[in-house]
């Protein structure tokens, strides 16, 4: 099967793409039943920037290239082998998975060049819904608009204050903050706030920001979607974390990260069989 569309993150938008995907899974830590989950296993709370690394990389694994290559299969199965030691119901899974639809054409919507076309929300669509599909995902929302609106209703009912979501949203503040200074989180971290929703605040028990700064943030990255628009030239190079090559590989294959986002977890290379919490790496893996 083609690669249907190239991901915004890849096309013309891999900013804001990946900033939508940074805080809708920050989001989704903002749903007690999933922020449970997560705070037990302790690995967003210890191991926050490798947790946040094997998550990516996985991700990009299957997004970045046709949904029916070795290395997309291998990444699934391995997500799905993670995903099995946890009792995870099938209605959060079907909100993280509309989390990965919508927030990407939603934040481009806002901040974008462009707006998005509408084929490219088909194709959106699309993707993650085969992807929902090969993780066994049932009553997958049949379009974007359908997604669109599960998503908010999901939200509006089972966004709540918690302190589990809480002890997880501090530990990825800390990694959102690793990249500037420590004497700049003082002021970064409205910045963060800022940039959520206020459910999401309510749900993580940040404060409210003030409105200027809000507005302030949103205007910079509206600017910042002019400057691109009328400044760069188009991008002719797909911006991917994860190595063009190979094509074909085993369980044995070393891969090398492109960038690192925040730690350098696998400056050394990675294994997609042993991405995942180490506990539930294979035996023979290590």
């Amino acid at each position: 099967m083609p690669l249907l569309h190239p991901p915004l993150h890849l096309g013309d938008f891999p900013f804001l793409a990946v900033k939508a995907l940074e805080f809708g899974l920050f989001k989704t830590y903002s749903i007690l039943s999933i922020s449970k989950i997560l705070y037990s296993t302790r690995e967003l709370v210890d191991r926050c920037g490798r947790r946040y690394d094997d998550t990516d990389l996985l991700i990009r694994e299957f997004l970045e290239r046709d949904p029916d290559s070795p290395r997309a299969e291998a990444a699934l199965e391995r997500m799905n082998a993670i995903h099995a030691h946890y009792n995870i119901s099938n209605p959060d899974y079907l909100y993280v998975l509309c989390v990965f639809i919508v927030e990407p054409i939603r934040w481009v919507e806002r901040f974008g060049f462009r707006s998005p076309h509408e084929k490219e929300k088909v194709a959106m669509h699309l993707r993650w819904k085969i992807i929902g599909e090969q993780m066994g995902i049932e009553r997958i929302p049949q379009s974007y608009e359908e997604a669109a609106k599960y998503l908010d209703k999901y939200e509006e009912e089972y966004m709540v204050y918690a302190d589990t979501n809480a002890q997880v949203a501090n530990s990825t503040m800390e990694l959102f903050l690793s990249i500037v200074p420590s004497f700049m989180h003082p002021v970064c971290e409205p910045a963060v706030h800022a940039l959520c929703p206020p459910r999401l605040r309510r749900a993580m028990g940040y404060p409210d920001p003030p409105q200027l700064l809000v507005a302030f943030l949103e205007a910079v990255l509206v600017v910042a979607g002019g400057f691109v628009k009328y400044f760069l030239p188009p991008r002719w190079k797909p911006k991917r974390r994860t190595p063009v090559h190979p094509i074909a590989m085993s369980k044995h294959t070393v891969l090398y990260p492109t960038f690192h986002p925040f730690e350098q977890t696998y400056a050394d290379g990675y294994k997609i069989s042993e991405l995942g919490p180490e506990s539930l790496c294979p035996m023979n893996s290590r």
